[in-house]
C-alpha cells in the first residue's frame, strides 16, 4: 500500500514539474516574443540544422570531453 501511495505522489509531482516546465516555456517564448527573437524551439532547430550543414557533430564521448575540458582548464590556469 505504501508503495502505490509513494508511486502516486511521484506521478502527481512528476505531472507539476511537467505543468509548470511547459508554463515557463510559454513564458519564455513570449518574452523572447517582445523582444523580437524567434521562439527558442524554432532557434534551436535552426541552429540544430545549420551545424548539422557544418558538418559538425557532437562528441562520441560528452563526459570524456568535459573531463579533458575541465584539466584543460585547470591546466592554463582559468579554474
Amino acid at each position: 500500500m505504501a508503495d502505490g501511495i509513494r508511486r502516486n505522489s511521484r506521478d502527481s509531482e512528476n505531472e507539476a514539474i511537467r505543468a509548470s516546465s511547459a508554463l515557463l516555456a510559454r513564458l519564455e517564448d513570449r518574452i523572447r516574443t517582445l523582444e523580437g527573437l524567434p521562439q527558442l524551439a524554432e532557434h534551436v532547430d535552426r541552429c540544430r540544422s545549420e551545424a548539422r550543414v557544418a558538418g559538425y557533430r557532437p562528441p562520441a564521448h560528452p563526459r570524456s570531453k568535459h573531463r579533458d575540458y575541465q584539466v584543460w582548464l585547470r591546466r592554463i590556469g582559468w579554474r
